[in-house]
C-alpha cells in the first residue's frame, strides 16, 4: 500500500487483481479436480452448515419449512443448512453466552457479543475475515460483484477503514429508497379534514382527532395513536429528529449521539433537546396517544396493529410501507398511508433543517466462525447467494413457471398461491432475504410497481417532496482505539439511562428530576461521555462536515 493510497482502495484492487485471477482459476478447475470435487460432493449428500438467526415474523412462512429460494441456493451449491433460531433480541446475548463457555460456535451467526467490534472478534480469533478468502480467489463471484465500479459505495461501507479488511458481509440492498420516513394515513386526513402536521403541536392534534374522532368509521373507538416496532425504550430515537437532534448518518438508529445545527456532537441522554423530546412522549403518554404496549412491542404485533385499520400514525422504511399498505388495503380498499416530513420542534430547528438521505447498500450482518469446521461450504453458499448475479431474480420471484410467469413486456407475475399474496408475504414465502444471509436484494417488483403504477402515486409523490432535503449518504468508520472510546462513556450507565428514560414517558419519574438524573450520568460517565464527544466531533469534522 503506498502512501497515497487508502485501505479501501486497495482492497478493491486486491479484490479487482483476485476476479481475473478467479476467471482462469475456475476455467482450469472445472476440468480438473474441482470437477471431480463436485462429483464426490453430490454422491456424498450436501454439507450441513449451522446458521444461528432469527425467523420470518410469520409462523407460516418460519425457515424450518420449505422456502423455495434458500431451497434453490441449497442445491445449487450442494449445502443443508442446519438453523438455530433465537428471538432477534437474544441473538448476540446467545453468541457471548457460546463464547464464554468456550464450546462450539454455528458456522455462520449474525451478531456479534454486545460491546465487541467487528475486528475484535477477528483479533480474538472469534470469526474469520471474509476479505481473506475474497483475495485468495476462494469466493470468485463475491469477488466479481466488489470489483465492479458500480459498487464501490458497497465496499466502501464494509471495509475498515483501518485494516482494510472485510469483517462481515450483509445483504447488499437496494439504494435509491429513503431511510426511515413517518407515515400518517392519508385518507383519515381528508376525513378529518387536516392538513399535512408541520410542528409537533399539529401532530399531537392529529393523532388526538385520530383516536377520539372515529376515522375508520366503525363506531369502535378502537384507533391508536403512534407505535413503533422496537421495544424497550430505544423507540423514542425514531423522534429525535423531530427535535433537532439529527443522526449520525441521517438515520435515526442511536440512543446515545446525534449532531446538532449541523456541526456538533452531543450526548442525546442530557442534551436538552432530549429533555424537550421525553416531555412531549409524556405528554403523548398521558393523553392515551400511544399505544399501551409500546414498551413490549415487537415485530408481529406491530404488523398486526399496522395493518388492521386502526394505526394512525408510524415510521417505517419506505421499502417496507408499500407491503404494509397492500395489506392495510385489503383490509380497508381506500386506506392509503401518507408519507410526512418529520414533524419539527420550532424551538430547536426550521422545516430547512430536515435531512434525508437514501439507504446505504448494506444491511444486516454475518460472520464466519473461526471454529468452522465447514467454511469451504460457507464459502461456496455465501459466494452464490451474494455474488451470482441472476439469483436475486429467483430470489425475488422464484421458478419461472412454478412461481411467477414472464409477459409479453419483460415484466413478471406471479402464479398460483403466490398471485394471491401481498408483496410482503410473497418474501416470507420464498425466502427472498435468505433468512438474512448476504444476499442481493434489488426490489425489482416494487422498484417496478412504485414507477409505474397508479397505486404507488403517493410514494412518488413522496420521492419528489423529499428531495430537498435529501443529503450525500455518509458512513462513520472509527478505529478500535475510537470505539473503544465511545464504549466506554455509556458503558456503567446504560442501564440508569434506559430507565430513567422509560420512568419520565410513564410519568413515575417526573422531568422536575431531570437535573438530578444529568447530574447523576455526569458524575457516573461525565469524563468519558466528553471523551466520546471529543472523539467523534474530531471524526466529523475531518470526514463529514463538508457533505452533512
Amino acid at each position: 500500500m503506498t502512501v497515497s493510497q487508502t485501505p479501501t482502495e486497495v482492497i478493491r484492487m486486491k479484490v479487482s487483481k483476485v476476479f481475473f485471477a478467479c476467471v482462469l482459476v475456475t476455467a482450469l478447475a472445472a476440468v480438473t479436480a474441482w470437477s471431480t470435487a463436485t462429483s464426490e460432493e453430490a454422491s456424498a449428500g450436501p454439507d450441513v452448515i449451522t446458521v444461528l438467526g432469527y425467523d420470518y415474523e410469520f409462523p407460516e412462512y418460519s425457515l424450518l419449512g420449505s422456502r423455495p429460494a434458500i431451497e434453490y441456493a441449497e442445491q445449487q451449491t450442494n449445502v443443508k443448512i442446519e438453523w438455530q433460531l433465537v428471538p432477534e433480541g437474544e441473538r448476540a446475548d446467545r453468541i457471548a453466552l457460546l463464547i464464554a463457555a468456550g464450546g462450539d460456535l454455528p458456522d455462520l451467526f449474525q451478531a456479534l457479543p454486545p460491546d465487541m467490534t467487528r475486528r475484535e472478534a477477528a483479533e480474538k480469533g472469534i470469526t474469520l475475515p471474509w476479505s481473506d478468502f475474497i483475495e485468495a480467489g476462494r469466493m470468485p463471484k463475491v469477488a466479481a460483484l466488489l470489483a465492479d465500479p458500480a459498487n464501490q459505495g458497497f465496499v466502501n461501507q464494509i471495509t475498515d477503514a483501518e485494516t482494510g479488511k472485510i469483517y462481515y458481509l450483509p445483504r447488499m440492498g437496494n439504494t435509491s429508497l429513503l431511510y426511515w420516513s413517518d407515515y400518517v394515513r392519508g385518507d383519515w386526513l381528508a376525513t378529518l379534514d387536516i392538513e399535512d402536521p408541520e410542528t409537533i403541536d399539529d401532530y399531537r392534534d392529529y393523532l388526538q382527532a385520530a383516536v377520539t374522532r372515529d376515522p375508520n368509521g366503525n363506531g369502535q373507538a378502537d384507533e391508536v395513536g403512534w407505535a413503533n416496532f422496537f421495544s424497550g425504550a430505544g423507540w423514542t430515537r425514531m423522534l429525535n429528529r423531530s427535535f433537532g437532534l439529527g443522526g449520525l448518518d441521517y438515520f435515526p438508529w442511536d440512543n446515545d449521539w446525534a449532531v446538532v445545527d449541523r456541526s456538533s456532537i452531543t450526548f442525546i441522554p442530557t442534551d436538552e433537546r432530549f429533555r424537550a423530546l421525553l416531555e412531549w412522549v409524556n405528554g403523548l403518554w398521558e393523553a392515551g396517544l400511544i399505544h399501551p404496549d409500546q414498551f413490549n412491542f415487537d415485530s408481529p404485533k406491530f404488523n398486526t396493529l399496522s395493518t388492521n385499520n386502526t394505526l394512525a400514525g408510524l415510521n417505517q422504511w419506505p421499502e417496507n410501507i408499500v407491503p404494509i399498505g397492500e395489506q392495510l388495503a385489503s383490509v380497508e380498499p381506500t386506506a392509503t398511508y401518507h408519507a410526512i416530513a418529520h414533524p419539527i420542534d420550532p424551538r430547536y430547528m426550521t422545516p430547512a433543517d430536515r435531512t434525508y438521505a437514501r439507504l446505504g447498500p448494506a444491511l444486516w450482518s454475518t460472520y464466519l466462525s473461526a471454529k468452522s469446521d465447514n467454511v469451504d461450504a460457507v464459502l461456496r453458499f455465501v459466494d452464490f447467494t451474494l455474488g451470482d448475479p441472476d439469483f436475486p431474480l429467483i430470489a425475488e420471484f422464484g421458478i419461472e413457471g412454478v412461481h411467477h410467469r414472464v409477459l409479453a413486456d419483460g415484466s413478471r407475475e406471479y402464479i398460483g398461491e403466490l398471485a394471491d399474496l401481498d408483496t410482503r408475504s410473497r418474501y416470507f414465502y420464498l425466502g427472498t432475504v435468505i433468512g438474512y444471509l448476504p444476499h442481493q436484494f434489488r426490489s425489482i417488483a416494487t422498484t417496478h410497481k412504485v414507477a409505474s403504477e397508479p397505486a404507488f402515486a403517493g410514494v412518488r409523490d413522496w420521492n419528489e417532496r423529499v428531495k430537498q432535503y435529501l443529503r450525500p449518504t455518509i458512513f462513520w468508520q472509527l478505529t478500535a482505539a475510537q470505539n473503544d472510546v465511545i464504549r466506554a462513556a455509556t458503558r456503567d450507565i446504560r442501564a440508569f439511562i434506559d430507565e430513567s428514560v422509560t420512568t419520565f414517558i410513564l410519568g413515575t419519574k417526573p422531568l422536575d428530576e431531570w437535573d438530578s438524573y444529568v447530574a447523576t450520568i455526569e458524575d457516573e460517565a461525565g469524563a468519558e461521555i466528553q471523551a466520546a464527544i471529543e472523539v467523534r466531533q474530531g471524526y466529523f469534522d475531518q470526514h463529514l462536515r463538508s457533505s452533512y
